[in-house]
């Protein structure tokens, strides 16, 4: 099975606006994410990496673009792309999300069939006012080969920088979800949606639902040894939700905040984060004019830490080094 990316979208958020284009980090369950566009010559996968990004942008219209400049190493794969925009409305406001999918490089023209190191660099440009804002977001990622079925060689994003990152995101009607990542294989030891999570104010306790989803996913079938069915790799974007009136308890209940995930026997995860007047409190790297991570108001980054971890392997070093598509030192800069 080629690498596959599992995507899901999002209705009824809120947000404030914005007066310029913002490539957003995240907005609740939205997160900029690449899965490879590609096609089998001989017996390897040739592929081209495509991105989904999601701006934020004062007046978007429909016949906006996205431009994006990718690069394997230093060398320019093709020129810029001019990528065309979905826009949703947001109400009560002029500021719109605005939501490009599977920007590629063309694939007959730049596909490769090894392992590489990208870099992608993308901008907005709102057409009929006439206006550019280049160079608003910069990616990096790397891609890995692994055995395909009949002795084929495929390639996978290496997406381990991402066990590490967690979200807070207030809906539209008041709830709270919270966002990590894991990383699961085959057995249900790995599954997140086996464990359990909840929060605690000092002494109180707010509980959360038994079921959870996952919002994005990256996955790939590994035959390196298989001996029937293939090794299942596959990074998911869990969300939690508390259990009755959210909206009530958070108004209600201001203060610090930890949560704590379990999953096989094991306190494995914990969360930290404060609410106050009714909000989830943004850390530092999220405030002032040059803010290390973007998202609307209703999102927050927040403090994860990984006790014992019940994933399949991961590089448990990534994220310091590469969290968001290589941001080094994220945790640092926001204070965790």
């Amino acid at each position: 099975m080629k690498a596959l990316l599992v995507i899901a979208t999002m209705a009824g958020a809120t947000a404030s606006a914005t007066a310029a284009p913002t490539a957003l980090d995240a907005w609740g369950r939205y997160v900029p994410a690449f899965d490879l566009k590609y096609k089998t010559q001989g017996k390897s996968m040739v592929y081209v990496p495509q991105g989904h990004f999601y701006f934020m942008v004062e007046n978007a219209e429909s016949d906006d673009i996205i431009t994006a400049q990718y690069f394997e190493g230093t060398k320019p794969l093709g020129a810029e792309l001019k990528c065309p925009v979905t826009v949703e409305d947001i109400s009560g406001s002029s500021a719109k999300l605005a939501v490009t999918h599977n920007c590629a490089p063309d694939l007959d023209k730049h596909g490769l069939s090894r392992a590489a190191k990208f870099t992608v660099k993308i901008g907005y440009r709102q057409t009929a006012a006439g206006t550019s804002s280049p160079n608003l977001a910069e990616y990096t990622f790397s891609t890995v080969g692994h055995a395909g079925a009949g002795g084929t060689k495929e390639f996978h994003i290496d997406y381990d920088f991402r066990l590490g990152e967690a979200w807070t995101h207030i809906t539209s009607d008041g709830n709270l979800n919270l966002f990590a990542w894991f990383k699961e294989g085959r057995t249900a030891e790995t599954s997140a949606s086996k464990g359990k999570m909840r929060c605690f104010l000092g002494d109180k306790k707010w509980e959360f639902s038994e079921m959870t989803n996952s919002r994005w996913a990256h996955e790939y079938d590994d035959y390196a040894k298989a001996k029937g069915d293939p090794a299942k790799v596959r990074w998911t974007f869990q969300y939690f939700f508390p259990t009755g009136d959210a909206a009530t308890w958070i108004k209600e209940n201001p203060g610090d905040y930890r949560c704590v995930y379990t999953r096989n026997g094991e306190a494995e995860r914990e969360f930290f984060f404060a609410i106050k007047n009714g909000a989830v409190v943004k850390p530092k790297c999220q405030s002032g004019a040059k803010a290390l991570i973007s998202t609307p108001p209703s999102t927050t980054y927040i403090k994860q830490v990984v006790k014992t971890a019940q994933d399949l392997k991961y590089d448990a070093g990534a994220y310091a080094k590469s969290a968001l598509f290589g941001k080094a030192g994220v945790a640092a800069a926001c204070g965790f």
